[in-house]
């Protein structure tokens, strides 16, 4: 009787998600790739910081296998990757991710600090397909270190 029971709540459960999936589909993925910041704003949420929280993170390995499982229940061409931490750009294998998650026919974008941004990284960004950057402004400064990034990433960041 237990099994029967057992095979009965999977059942609802399988139909339940089958349900969600058609009435709601899946447009837009956060994917919080590191706990890692090279900054510790007052203002931020997260328990983000400098230490070393790798242990905590998906492997390269896991996180394209969650790609490719996502893509193949839901349309991946439907579905943005908006990529967050800590500090995205702290995250090793970032751009093989990404890079990865686009062959598979995702989009993606980015939430940064801007610190990190370079001439090395713009192009990585280009290589992996990258579709939006969002950089914060907030920060450790009142205002200040809002207006650097702005100036470092318009020396950059090609304006299409």
């Amino acid at each position: 009787m237990k099994n029967i029971l057992k095979v009965g709540k999977l059942k609802l459960w399988q139909k339940y998600c089958e349900n969600q999936r058609t009435k709601h589909p899946l447009t837009y993925l956060f994917w919080e790739c590191t706990l890692k910041c090279n900054l510790g704003c007052q203002h931020c949420g997260s328990s983000c910081g400098l230490e070393n929280k790798s242990q905590e993170e998906l492997s390269t390995d896991e996180i394209k296998n969650v790609f490719a499982s996502i893509a193949k229940d839901f349309d991946p061409k439907q579905i943005i990757i908006a990529v967050t931490g800590g500090e995205p750009l702290l995250r090793k294998d970032l751009f093989e991710v990404m890079k990865y998650a686009n062959e598979l026919g995702f989009s993606w974008g980015m939430v940064t600090n801007g610190t990190l941004l370079s001439t090395k990284i713009v192009e990585k960004m280009k290589e992996a397909i990258m579709s939006t950057i969002s950089i914060s402004l907030d920060g450790l400064k009142k205002i200040t270190i809002g207006l650097d990034v702005i100036r470092m990433a318009s020396k950059i960041l090609p304006m299409e």
